[in-house]
């Protein structure tokens, strides 16, 4: 329904075949919104409602709603007044709220009848006193009127017209509902001012009453309560998700910590220390100062063991400076194909070795002992390529190594392009991009401690899964509309391909994080990466597409609209006017209705459309809606939902649609995965490192360094 606020609602109410419809139909610029007739009897059984656009005094867009009702003083003997007023009442206000601006007496030139006085009467029944300071007569057969004849004279002729007239403040207006087209529109703007004014006299406010705020306090209340459902449904579904995280991780963890006890109670036993066995153990010996960098060593507890003339342990942080590949002669280099960048680390070298003995030896209490120095034993490191800010470059997989052992480490980082690959290297080479790490040592922890672990394979394997999910693993386009699907099995995915461990850690919490990630930033690539167009026999290229088949869009955009040809040839302005049927826009949950909300199955989104009429028919057991809506209204709107429809002979068909690429998409996702677990790891522990060349010494290619 159009907002309250911009909404100007009129009731006609009046005796039957005094042209309330008629009058509906023309303020409407319809022939047909309400069914009218020269009888006697009523043919509005119920009340109905109408809607068109126009413009108020102020030059403001606002939606005209017109309520036609049963007609009082029926000839049908059946019908009491009685049983007209309960109808109304049993009606009006839902129709209404939260108020009415005008209250239109439909009375006719030539026929008003005594009992019609007491309209005001009938009104102030239904409404309350205070109603009829929104009353204003309105008289139908205006072309009746004798020549020279004014309004004024005419109700003048009639002590009860007058009396009808004072007790609505003296408001009148006449029409002449036969008129055609220009004529007769001009004449009901000339109405709608009339009413603006009125509208301006009263405050600008609308009239309402304690039926009326009964039923607003009953609708809120009701929102209310579907919301508080909707947040126990989500919170039901969220503490059951979490529960059962929660036990996986919690097996998990106690089968790696059986597993490290049994490893490390058969190192105790041995007889045989290794180098990554001494580290398990170890305490900050001293720090040093290296090319501007402080690097701390460390030294092994088990040295305390050792006698004079033995082998004293020492470690120190991993160096990470960039070194040059032994057969490639380069520390950075693309392969041939351009999308795989490799960068060469070296965790030491001879210098470092040199410096750190050189400090060892100064402790008196070590002399006459040998030494082994190396680097710290790694758990895990993870790399990934990061911007000035530190956020996670799109596109480009993480590198991930459990328990590195050689001195040398190179990271190979795939990307999507060979543009991509291209720009990264050079950024990386100017000191625009880095590379950021997060380190866990053995030395310092008991077991790997990281929340999640993501691998480029990890990446590889949600993108690749989801892609399934949607029934086409060559899918290579995405409908806008079907984000919100598509996020839902990509943090399904996450879910089970993603390992968590740690027992005691937030992991829904992580989880409910990366859904609002990937929403926003599933929104970002829609928004910033290239559209295009692909027509309706290559939507099979396009994942689910089940979502949107073409044949299935023009099947149900024909159930809803209908042309309405007798509309089209009335306003005669070049456009195609076309019935909506509501009934059939619900049951299909395909289309749209014209100013309501209806689900959009072919969109999984929703469609509103201001229409340019409505009819509406309402009774205690059904509600059905007639719509009046232009051929290029329904063009745009499903326009701008990334579909293309035409009108084609006598029907619509589906022609096209706008799509994103599936890639453009899954690499802006991997963002937030990436940069979850760089955040996880350092909140766990980990030392981070962000290398860039601005900051680290950077050999050249004829150096011939490790």
């Amino acid at each position: 329904m159009a907002s309250s606020a911009n909404e100007m609602r009129i009731v006609l109410l009046g005796r039957t075949g005094n042209g309330k419809s008629s009058t509906g139909n023309s303020l409407l610029h319809s022939r047909s919104a309400f069914h009218s007739t020269q009888s006697g009897q009523s043919i509005t059984r119920d009340c109905q409602i109408g809607r068109r656009e126009y413009t108020d005094n102020n030059g403001q867009q606002k939606t005209l709603a017109v309520i036609d009702t049963p007609g009082f003083f029926d000839t049908d003997t059946t019908i009491t007044n009685e049983d007209i007023k309960k109808k109304i009442e049993s009606q009006i206000f839902n129709m209404t709220a939260p108020g009415v601006h005008a209250f239109c007496i439909i009375t006719h030139v030539g026929r008003f009848t005594p009992e019609e006085k007491n309209t005001v009467n009938f009104i102030r029944h239904i409404f309350g006193q205070d109603a009829v300071k929104y009353c204003i007569v309105v008289f139908t057969g205006e072309d009746q009127l004798e020549e020279g004849q004014t309004l004024e004279d005419f109700v003048n002729t009639s002590p009860e017209l007058r009396d009808l007239v004072q007790g609505c403040g003296n408001r009148t207006f006449a029409i002449n509902n036969k008129l055609n087209n220009q004529p007769l529109i001009t004449k009901t703007g000339r109405l709608i001012e009339i009413i603006d004014n009125m509208i301006s006299n009263n405050n600008g406010i609308y009239y309402t009453n304690d039926e009326y705020q009964r039923i607003e306090r009953e609708r809120q209340e009701k929102q209310r309560k579907k919301e508080e459902e909707e947040r126990q449904r989500k919170k039901a579904e969220d503490d059951a998700l979490k529960a059962r995280i929660l036990e996986e991780t919690q097996l998990e963890a106690k089968r790696r910590e059986s597993e490290y006890k049994m490893t490390s109670g058969n190192n105790s036993s041995s007889e045989h220390t290794d180098l990554a066995t001494s580290a398990l153990n170890v305490h900050m010996y001293f720090q040093i100062l290296y090319q501007g960098h402080y690097l701390s060593v460390y030294e092994s507890q088990s040295n305390t063991d050792v006698k004079s003339g033995g082998t004293l342990k020492f470690f120190h942080v991993p160096l990470m400076f960039p070194s040059i590949h032994k057969t490639k002669k380069k520390w950075i280099w693309l392969d041939t194909s351009r999308t795989r960048l490799s960068v060469s680390f070296a965790t030491t070298d001879k210098e470092i070795i040199a410096l750190v003995t050189k400090h060892v030896e100064r402790d008196k209490v070590k002399t006459g002992y040998q030494y082994s120095i190396a680097p710290m034993i790694m758990a895990s490191v993870t790399a990934a390529i990061v911007n000035a800010d530190g956020s996670v470059i799109p596109g480009i997989a993480p590198v991930r190594f459990p328990n590195p052992t050689h001195i040398a480490l190179v990271f190979c980082f795939k990307c999507t392009s060979a543009e991509q690959g291209e720009a990264t290297l050079n950024n990386i080479l100017d000191g625009k991009d880095s590379i950021a790490m997060s380190i866990f040592f053995s030395g310092l922890h008991n077991v790997s401690m990281n929340v999640v672990k993501i691998t480029s394979e990890t990446l590889r394997r949600v993108a690749s899964k989801t892609t399934a999910d949607g029934g086409n693993t060559n899918a290579q386009f995405i409908q806008r509309k079907q984000a919100n699907k598509f996020v839902n099995s990509y943090m399904a995915n996450v879910e089970k391909l993603v390992y968590t461990e740690k027992s005691n850690a937030e992991t829904q919490m992580i989880l409910n994080d990366l859904q609002d990630q990937f929403k926003t930033l599933m929104q970002q690539a829609m928004e910033t990466s290239a559209q295009q167009q692909v027509t309706a026999d290559s939507f099979s290229q396009l994942w689910s597409s089940d979502d949107i088949n073409p044949d299935h869009i023009t099947n149900e955009i024909n159930k809803v609209f209908k042309e309405n040809k007798e509309e089209t040839n009335y306003l005669d302005d070049s456009n195609i006017y076309f019935n909506v049927n509501e009934t059939a826009a619900q049951s299909s949950k395909t289309a749209c209705s014209a100013d309501a909300e209806v689900g959009i199955k072919l969109c999984s989104g929703k469609m509103k459309v201001q229409a340019s009429h409505e009819q509406q028919s309402s009774s205690a057991s059904a509600e059905t809606t007639h719509n009046i809506m232009k051929k290029q209204d329904i063009e745009n709107y499903f326009t701008k939902e990334g579909i293309e429809v035409e009108w084609k002979g006598n029907k619509f068909v589906a022609k096209s649609f706008w799509v994103n690429k599936l890639t453009d998409i899954t690499d802006q996702l991997q963002v937030a995965l990436v940069a979850q677990q760089l955040i996880a790891e350092k909140t766990n522990g980990a030392t981070m490192k962000r290398i860039n060349v601005m900051d680290v010494p950077v050999p050249s290619e004829t150096d011939s360094g490790e």
